[in-house]
């Protein structure tokens, strides 16, 4: 990250309690390319990971080859940077 600021994007789910603390993901937009291996690895888990996977390919994803077998259960892309995430069958 380069300097504080505004977020990008910031996904949170709502609480169903009150006092329950639930899971945020917060994105900040930096300029210095990336470089070298990714800092953070995702995976991302729902019901219809192809769907998902179609999904971000139209905003801009592309399938990414990191080794996996052809039969994998998750589905492998890369955001346009080259930044790696995988999504997962929801269990």
């Amino acid at each position: 990250m380069s300097s504080p600021g505004a977020p990008e994007a910031l996904c949170e789910e709502a609480p169903q309690d009150p006092g329950e603390r639930v899971p945020a993901l917060v994105f900040w937009r930096t300029r210095n390319p990336r470089r070298g291996k990714d800092r953070l690895h995702m995976d991302l888990r729902g019901r219809e990971p192809a769907a998902e996977a179609e999904r971000l390919i139209a905003l801009g994803a592309s399938h990414a080859d990191v080794g996996q077998s052809g039969d994998a259960a998750w589905v492998v892309l890369a955001d346009p940077e080259g930044n790696e995430l995988c999504i997962q069958p929801h269990d």
